[in-house]
């Protein structure tokens, strides 16, 4: 039945498409005609295509301490495909960037070398969109204003018209949110590189001793996440366990909260019990209590 179902419903998802695409290029249109170019992707902001491993840096001013060693890794937007309709900076597909400090392996050690390594983050969400070879992704451009209501409606009208790319995409067997755009922060726990987002699970990276960064995949903790991650989780300084929740805005329970230990594991899940939907996008800790603050955006 499935297949007749999607069969029947092939010609109303390709209008569903074309329709969208259209009030795509129109509030693009009309975006451009009212405020000029995006200056989230111009500028500073301008989308980086090259990819670097071990880029020898220079030092301006000063010098390096030539005992200090290690990485500074941090991410954030980088759209791969020119947007649709309209664009946010929180849109951008993740490219994570990181700094690594050395000893000069050519002289005595004591001088600290400084090296640029950056990564395209290959999220399931990307690779989605190089398939379809367009962007064609819901993002928080694309709910502004009143045509943001029918851009809303019409993505998810794809998804009851049988659009099984785009479902196989956007939620896992339980219809669970499984992966964004991974731009929005970096944690390492456990011997574990995460780039996070809002409202998804966490994309593992590795870096490598060579300096070199890789994707490894989502990251649901051998299937025991039920629910989405937030853009900062908290790790405890003593016993270095990490809290993690979500927010859900169409269903009970509206949060929920999740303990990973310092090995890495996840110990359990509770359901918050809020009286009404909230987004909430960070928490703080304490030594014995994790704290939310229930308002409308937090």
């Amino acid at each position: 039945m499935s297949v007749i179902k999607d069969t029947l419903l092939l010609p109303v998802l390709g209008a569903t498409k074309l329709l969208e695409s259209s009030l795509d290029g129109i509030r693009q249109l009309t975006e451009q005609v009212r405020t000029g170019s995006n200056p989230y992707l111009s500028g500073n902001f301008r989308p980086v295509t090259e990819e670097w491993t071990n880029l020898t840096m220079s030092v301006i001013q000063g010098q390096l301490p030539g005992d200090l060693r290690g990485a500074f890794v941090r991410n954030g937007p980088n759209p791969v495909f020119s947007p649709k309709g309209l664009y946010h900076w929180f849109d951008g597909d993740g490219m994570v960037h990181s700094v690594r400090l050395r000893g000069d392996t050519n002289g005595d050690g004591t001088v600290t070398k400084a090296t640029y390594t950056n990564h395209q983050i290959k999220t399931r969400k990307l690779a989605y969109e190089r398939e379809q070879g367009q962007a064609d992704y819901l993002g928080v451009g694309d709910m502004k204003g009143p045509l943001g209501l029918m851009k809303m409606g019409l993505y998810q009208a794809r998804l009851y018209l049988g659009d099984r790319p785009l479902k196989n995409l956007l939620l896992n067997s339980d219809e669970i949110p499984l992966e964004g755009v991974a731009n929005t922060s970096i944690k390492y726990h456990a011997g574990r590189v995460m780039a996070c987002v809002e409202m998804s699970y966490p994309t593992a990276l590795r870096v490598k001793e060579d300096g070199a960064i890789e994707t490894i995949g989502t990251f649901d903790f051998e299937g025991k996440l039920r629910h989405q991650w937030t853009a900062h989780p908290k790790i405890d300084p003593v016993t270095n366990e990490m809290m993690t929740f979500c927010y859900n805005i169409d269903k009970a329970p509206f949060a929920q909260y999740s303990v990973i230990d310092s090995e890495g594991n996840h110990v359990r899940t509770l359901d918050l019990d809020l009286p009404k939907a909230v987004m909430m996008h960070d928490c703080t800790i304490t030594a014995n209590h994790t704290i939310f603050m229930v308002r409308c955006v937090c």
